[in-house]
């Protein structure tokens, strides 16, 4: 039995609704369950689950795909890890046999750590000693530095022979993120700075963080370009670090850097990570909410750290977490503070910190001011951050407390943040399915019914091509659906949307989606099957009738006949009349 057939056994004991539910907070509605989607910050309920088709989609994000996928992108899995996974639980026994996806992505495995290791190594040699002694002027302990695997990326390009000697190739270096090709030319990532690879929560190199030595070296911070493995909106540095300690503590604390997050275990601070350098979003919260409930936010005391904890706060409340911000005396970074103070301190100053909403509220009256008008704004900010929150009494209590804050009654403050809402998912319920070409009206129904009824992939694949796509990205994403289902027998469509152009893509997918929303208000009810006939009758007749204009150039008079009533069945949309025409004319 292949590796598709044993994925069908495994989804065919397995129900998706089980596995969502236990992660998402769904209700029924209608002949499926909506919730808050766990892939964006979701304030009306747009993630649905088909229990009929055994798969789930989002129409405000485009997420959408089976249970292997699910399993896959909330969890941050490797489609066989995730497979493996749904085995145990659907009690089905499975052995791997390598496949080539399995071995190109050890290969980069492989690569990432043997670079790794490469540049701890330089990290101590001659050549490495002005990154090793700022590390040591930063106040870093030698046992630190290993714990982290802290390297050091020479200024000139050995790497690169280095690893070939080592049996990688130039193209393998380079999916790797490790190297990129310039002029024709293959050149390092990395020259002439401190090294910080990033793993993931079992500690597998994904890519790596570099600091420049020199102020001429520009940007101050690198990291690796997204790859196969390295994926920055959703990877959290340190994690592997810090999951045993959150886990116990059932809280983790958040900053901005490498060396923050190092100094804190070096005084013996573990339930603590970091973001790369990139805007929080919905990946990171989800990631987090994995081995903690509580989150406390220890961003720089400057403008730009606050400014970063208020965008992080919507995001965090939407996974539902309790959030806390820990703030440091002016001037400060973590590991800046951590250098002059105790990690007894650090614990004492998140024991402290500050309640999400006393912090918005703070920063608001700062910004705006105590008068009429920075009292409005200030309560439309806060009111936006209670509309994030998914429990309605959870809600109620934040409105009494903000209440509190603002003199200004609950009611109003609860009338505020539901207004919003509605607000949102009227602006989520106007949808463009009508403004779309309709030369392009067959694009959409087919990704449609590929998307929300996975089982009609086999079939439409059976009459159309990519090459039948008229819209280009509509035929990648098509392409990627067909290849997919033909490798593995799933749809998981996250992976594509982090590959280059992702981000135009998930927005194709979101117009295909909402198109579909606004056609029926329950797509099961869409019969994909009868709609497919007739784009297949459709393009039958569409090919007969380039045929008869072919013959009525050559005076076949009969031609013109038969055309016109092809047309009238065409434009009519009569499938009878078009199936009789076309039958014994075309075979497809």
């Amino acid at each position: 039995m292949d590796i598709r057939d044993k994925i069908a056994e495994i989804k065919s004991k397995t129900n998706i609704l089980d596995v969502v539910s236990a992660s998402v907070s769904l209700k029924k509605s209608g002949r499926q369950w909506v919730g808050l989607c766990p892939f964006h910050s979701d304030t009306k309920p747009s993630f649905y689950v088909s229990t009929e088709k055994q798969s789930y989609r989002c129409f405000g994000c485009g997420a959408a795909g089976d249970v292997v996928a699910f399993l896959m992108n909330f969890q941050h899995l490797t489609f066989k890890d995730a497979v493996t996974e749904l085995a145990r639980r659907a009690g089905v026994e499975l052995k791997w046999r390598p496949d080539e996806e399995t071995k190109r992505t050890n290969i980069l495995y492989e690569l990432n750590e043997t670079s790794a290791i490469y540049y701890q190594k330089a990290l101590y040699e001659q050549e490495g000693r002005t990154a090793l002694g700022y590390l040591m002027n930063r106040g870093f302990k030698k046992q630190t530095l290993d714990e982290f695997v802290i390297g050091y990326a020479p200024a000139n390009w050995r790497i690169i022979d280095y690893l070939k000697s080592k049996g990688f190739d130039e193209e393998t270096i380079i999916a790797a993120g490790v190297c990129s090709r310039r002029e024709g030319k293959i050149v390092p990532l990395l020259r002439n700075r401190v090294v910080f690879p990033i793993t993931d929560g079992q500690g597998k190199v994904l890519g790596f963080g570099g600091r420049a030595l020199s102020d001429e070296d520009s940007p101050k911070y690198i990291n690796s370009p997204e790859t196969v493995l390295f994926k920055k909106s959703s990877v959290l540095y340190g994690i592997k670090q810090a999951k045993e300690a959150a886990r116990k503590s059932n809280e983790l604390l958040l900053t901005e850097g490498y060396t923050d997050v190092m100094m804190a275990h070096q005084r013996s601070i573990k339930n603590v990570c970091a973001v790369l350098g990139t805007a929080f979003t919905i990946q990171h919260a989800q990631a987090m909410k994995r081995y903690a409930e509580k989150v406390i936010l220890v961003f720089d005391s400057d403008n730009a750290g606050e400014r970063a904890a208020t965008r992080s706060i919507d995001i965090l409340l939407s996974a539902g977490l309790d959030i806390r911000i820990a703030q440091l005396p002016q001037g400060l970074d973590l590991c800046d503070f951590l250098v002059e103070h105790s990690g007894e301190e650090l614990v004492q100053l998140a024991k402290g910190a500050t309640r999400f909403i006393e912090f918005l509220h703070s920063i608001c009256v700062k910004e705006y001011g105590e008068g009429v008008e920075g009292k409005k704004r200030t309560i439309e900010r806060l009111s936006e951050a209670l509309s994030h929150i998914e429990s309605e009494t959870e809600c109620e209590l934040w409105a009494r407390e903000t209440a509190k804050l603002t003199g200004v009654s609950y009611h109003t403050i609860l009338n505020a943040a539901t207004a919003r809402n509605r607000r949102v998912e009227r602006k989520q319920d106007k949808v463009s399915y009508g403004k779309i070409p309709v030369p392009l009206t067959r694009d959409y129904e087919l990704l449609e019914m590929m998307i929300l009824s996975p089982s009609m992939i086999a079939e439409v694949k059976k009459h159309f091509g990519t090459e039948d796509f008229a819209d280009e990205d509509l035929r990648i994403v098509a392409e990627y659906i067909f290849k997919q289902d033909s490798e593995f027998g799933i749809l998981n469509l996250e992976n594509l949307y982090n590959q280059a152009g992702g981000e135009r893509l998930r927005q194709k997918v979101k117009s295909v989606l909402e198109r579909a929303r606004g056609l029926a208000t329950e797509e099961e009810r869409r019969d994909y099957q009868k709609l497919l006939n007739a784009w297949v009758k459709r393009r039958i007749g569409e090919k007969r009738l380039c045929e008869l204009e072919k013959e009525l150039k050559t005076g076949n008079v009969e031609a013109l006949l038969e055309m016109c009533k092809l047309k009238d069945a065409l434009k009519s949309d009569d499938l009878s009349s078009l199936t009789e025409l076309c039958r014994e004319k075309c075979e497809h």
